[in-house]
């Protein structure tokens, strides 16, 4: 075999073996189409804060976990009147197909939450 045939090889095994999400990470947890797919789905009154998750490294599998703090008249299964307003969600992005820039985004935990109660929806102060 040629030096030219081995070398061509060894690119081709690194290229298949080389994750996915080592060339482009998931999209960003604020990123303004992310936020969009949030909006339809979670349907906040207000957003105080996106960000990454802080107990999981970024990206972790292919997956970027993210965090969003929002208040918002909607919850399953509960009334709005059953307790706070202020909710939170963990959920992931993560590519469907890089190529033409189609990406998932997976809500993991939906719950509503004590951070706000205190009238500050802004305190980066967490209950939980």
């Amino acid at each position: 075999m040629t030096r030219l045939a081995t070398a061509f090889i060894a690119l081709a095994c690194i290229a298949c073996a080389a994750p996915a999400y080592a060339q482009r990470p998931p999209p960003a947890c604020d990123d303004s189409q992310v936020r969009e797919v949030l909006i339809n789905v979670v349907k906040p009154i207000q957003i105080y804060e996106t960000t990454a998750w802080r107990d999981m490294p970024q990206p972790s599998g292919g997956k970027r976990w993210c965090y969003m703090f929002f208040s918002g008249t909607h919850h399953p299964g509960a009334s709005i009147f059953a307790g706070t307003p202020y909710q939170q969600v963990l959920f992931t992005t993560e590519w469907l197909n890089e190529s033409d820039g189609r990406f998932w985004v997976d809500i993991k935990k939906r719950d509503r939450t004590c951070r706000g109660v205190s009238g500050n929806p802004w305190s980066l102060e967490r209950c939980d």
